[in-house]
Formats: structure tokens, C-alpha cells, sequence
């Protein structure tokens, strides 16, 4: 019954993720009472950077904010489709990550098992349905190369929206610093209840243990329709990505 509560809890959640008026509000109230940061959208974010869970926003945050000279005001982490609405409607630059869906999802029920994979995968498609219309408000960044080249994103995001943010250098060196802050942040805000190597934004052993375990479960209980609605959502917009 507990199992099932938070199950109907994290749906009615999800439905309402897609609404300004009605998650924000929330988010900006209750996500800082968990990190101490308020990441919902407002009048004054420079940027917003937003995705389906596991597809690198949290590289691209921290990699993004490396390589400014100043704090930049950024609005992320929600991964909620209305802080991408918010920002279309306040004409703040807007940057969307995409992942093939059946990875996204596979690395997404790693993090948060309670969530089933019909779940995972409807959650898949609100997010980027409900931004389809809005495509022309944000710049739609492949997961391969925000993690391979994020120079080139934080460039396509300057020519879309005309700012002056610098270029992360994509080196090994850089690279190796985004991840050593990416495990001082894991380390200090990960869910005391999950395993750090379940719960961490670095690729790891134990991760893709369970992932293959969990392959197993998508094709005896997620119907191909569904997967197949994912991924061709999924090639639509990729189609069209800036980078």
C-alpha cells in the first residue's frame, strides 16, 4: 500500500510538472528547503537548463558554471517541463537536453526504484510533448554532446539567444574537475536511504549491473507501443537538434 501511495504521489506529481502556475510555486518553496538553492525559473535567471532525469543536466550545470568568470543565475534541476514554459513566456535563454529514451529511463529506475517503467516511460513523453510546441524557444542539446563537446552547446546557446556566456574547454583536465565537484556534490546531497554507487551522476560498475537487470524487466513488462511512442518522439526532435 505504502509502495502504491508513492507511486499515485510521484504520477499526480509528474502531471503537474508540465504547469508554471502550479509546480513552481512549489518547487521554489520545497526544493530549497532540500539543497538551500532556489532552481525554479524567475524574472531574473540568466539561463535554464532542464532535462528528463539522468541526461547529464547535472554535468552541464556544473560544467557550465566552471567555466563563467561570474555567477550566473540559473534555473535547473526541477526536471519539469514548466520551467522550460516559464522561460519561453519570460524570454529567458532555455537549454533542453535529450537522451535516447530507453537509456534515459534505464539510468532514471537506477536512481528511483519505487518508479515503474510504464511510469518512467509516460513521464519520458510529458516532458518532451508538452515542449514540442515550444521548440523554437530553446536550444535541444543531444546527452552525447553535452557529455563529449559542451563547448559547443554553451555556443549554440549563445548564437540562439544572442548572450556571452564563455565556452567550457572540453579537455580531460576539465573534464576530470567537473566530476571531482560532481562527487562533492553527490556526497552531499544524495538520499541518505540509496546507495552512493545507485544514486551517483558518474558512470559506474554497479550502475550498469543494475541497468542490464533492469533491460530484462522492460521487455517482459513495458509493451513495445509505448517504447515505441518514446522513441519516435525521440528521433522527431532529435532530428531538429541544434547540437
Amino acid at each position: 500500500m505504502k509502495l502504491m501511495l508513492r507511486r499515485l504521489r510521484y504520477d499526480l506529481i509528474d502531471l503537474i510538472k508540465q504547469y508554471p502556475a502550479l509546480y513552481l510555486p512549489a518547487a521554489r518553496r520545497f526544493k530549497r528547503d532540500y539543497d538551500g538553492s532556489d532552481r525554479a525559473v524567475s524574472a531574473d535567471t540568466e539561463l535554464v537548463i532542464e532535462a528528463y532525469p539522468r541526461t547529464a543536466s547535472t554535468f552541464a550545470c556544473v560544467a557550465f558554471a566552471l567555466a563563467q568568470p561570474r555567477p550566473v543565475l540559473l534555473a535547473h534541476h526541477l526536471h519539469a517541463s514548466a520551467q522550460v514554459v516559464a522561460a519561453a513566456r519570460l524570454g529567458i535563454p532555455a537549454l533542453v537536453i535529450i537522451r535516447q529514451p530507453e537509456q534515459a529511463v534505464l539510468s532514471f529506475m537506477v536512481r528511483a526504484p519505487m518508479v515503474t517503467a510504464r511510469q518512467a516511460f509516460f513521464s519520458y513523453l510529458r516532458f518532451y510533448r508538452r515542449l514540442q510546441p515550444l521548440r523554437r524557444y530553446f536550444v535541444l542539446a543531444r546527452f552525447e554532446t553535452v557529455t563529449s563537446d559542451f563547448g559547443k552547446v554553451i555556443a549554440a546557446v549563445n548564437r540562439r539567444f544572442g548572450t556571452r556566456f564563455i565556452e567550457f574547454e572540453h579537455t580531460p583536465e576539465n573534464e576530470r574537475a567537473v566530476f571531482e565537484l560532481l562527487d562533492q556534490l553527490h556526497d552531499r546531497l544524495r538520499p541518505k536511504n540509496r546507495a552512493a554507487d545507485q544514486t551517483s551522476s558518474r558512470p559506474n560498475l554497479v550502475k550498469q549491473h543494475r541497468k542490464e537487470q533492469i533491460a530484462q524487466q522492460l521487455e517482459r513488462h513495458v509493451r513495445a507501443p509505448l517504447r515505441s511512442l518514446a522513441d519516435g518522439l525521440f528521433q522527431q526532435l532529435v532530428q531538429g537538434a541544434d547540437v
